[in-house]
């Protein structure tokens, strides 16, 4: 009767066990030495310092100011910038509305602004010098000296037609579309019922009341280019009339 095979020479001979279990050793000695080469690179060595700031959209706010909001994270390497931080000081400067900042391996870090638009600009509180720049939500953006071009400016008395004007004037201002309201140059009202548009061309609009502004700009596109127009009336849209 034959015997079963004996065991493997390898297997059988001690100091083979112990080649083979130093080879796995040194592998994973090699690849923990070659990880943390690579996590020191990364997280502690200047091979991937950030030196510099790429910012676009930044057109009002500057890209100075940006490139300040990320300065404490100069020299550190990237993938230690606090990128959430950066982020949230972006986005308290006054004209911007959002902001993403991406990584740029291996020095940089860019930063991508989307910025307010100013729909409507206001006499500046006490009769201080100035306008007030509000967004499409009413919201304050910042102070300016004037009006931006293509930003109608609410000029109302407020001893002579009384707050509810103002705020009426000012909603009709913020309720405009973008091509209607590139025309006007500013927005009044004598009353809460009769707000009034002075377009840059010379032409009026009488508005009346806050409310079916999108009504009522569709028929102002109708009426405005006929010839020898030079005052649509849209205070009831169905029935609108001009001069």
């Amino acid at each position: 009767m034959t015997g079963g095979a004996g065991p493997a020479p390898e297997a059988a001979d001690p100091a083979a066990r112990r080649r083979r279990v130093w080879r796995v050793v040194g592998v994973l000695v090699a690849v923990l030495l070659l990880l943390a080469g690579a996590a020191y690179a990364l997280l502690v060595s200047s091979l991937t310092a950030l030196t510099g700031v790429q910012v676009s959209g930044a057109d009002r706010t500057g890209p100075a100011a940006v490139e300040q909001a990320a300065a404490d994270q100069l020299g550190l390497p990237l993938l230690r910038v606090d990128d959430t931080a950066v982020t949230q000081r972006v986005e308290q400067l006054p004209w911007v509305a959002s902001a993403r900042v991406e990584r740029r391996f291996p020095h940089g870090l860019a930063v991508l602004v989307t910025e307010k638009v100013p729909v409507a600009a206001v006499p500046a509180d006490g009769g201080a010098p100035g306008v007030v720049l509000l967004d499409h939500d009413g919201a304050t953006i910042t102070t300016a000296d004037a009006a931006p071009e293509g930003v109608p400016l609410v000029q109302v008395d407020v001893a002579a037609s009384g707050a509810a004007a103002v705020r009426a004037a000012s909603a009709v201002a913020l309720a405009l579309p973008q091509d209607l309201r590139a025309q006007v140059a500013s927005v009044t009202a004598t009353g809460p019922d009769d707000v009034r548009l002075a377009l840059r061309s010379g032409q009026e609009v009488r508005w009346g009341a806050p409310g079916d502004d999108d009504l009522k700009a569709r028929v102002v596109a109708l009426l405005l280019p006929r010839e020898g127009v030079t005052r649509v009336d849209v205070s009831a849209p169905l029935a609108p009339a001009t001069a």
